[in-house]
């Protein structure tokens, strides 16, 4: 347990220099704003989860040149390509087999795809996978 008051109050924060004032009992003039603990505590927790929200990095979608085009060559077919900022990405085919097949730059490819939203759905996955993992996160308790 905590000897933490249940209730605190506080004078608006021009009373006093611009400085919040706490105290354990309400104001006689009225002047003074009512907390309980678990106003406090949800409170705080809200500015962690905000904080923590704002500091999670986010990786930009891939961006799928057109809607799909033939290819020309030996493996002639349907394809999309995604370019990242590291030069090209992942392209998406449709083979011989009657499959969609990621391929990407990355010594990584992935086949048996019945969409190609599901194969952009795995070059997404792979791609964030890959950026998240060469991000170094700080914990200030290290």
């Amino acid at each position: 347990m905590t000897d933490a008051p249940g209730k605190i109050w506080a004078f608006a924060p021009d009373i006093f220099d611009n400085m919040s004032v706490w105290q354990d009992l309400p104001s006689p003039a009225g002047d003074t704003t009512e907390y309980t603990r678990s106003d406090i505590v949800d409170a705080l927790r809200a500015e962690l989860a905000r904080k923590d929200g704002a500091m999670t990095p986010k990786v930009k979608p891939l961006e799928w040149e057109g809607d799909g085009h033939w290819s020309h060559g030996p493996d002639e077919g349907w394809m999309e390509e995604a370019n990242t900022p590291f030069g090209w990405g992942y392209s998406i085919e449709f083979d011989r087999s009657g499959n969609f097949k990621v391929d990407s730059a990355f010594d990584w490819s992935e086949d048996g795809f019945e969409t190609p939203s599901e194969a952009k759905a795995a070059a997404q996955a792979d791609y964030e996978r890959r950026i998240l993992a060469a991000l170094k996160t700080e914990n200030h308790d290290d």
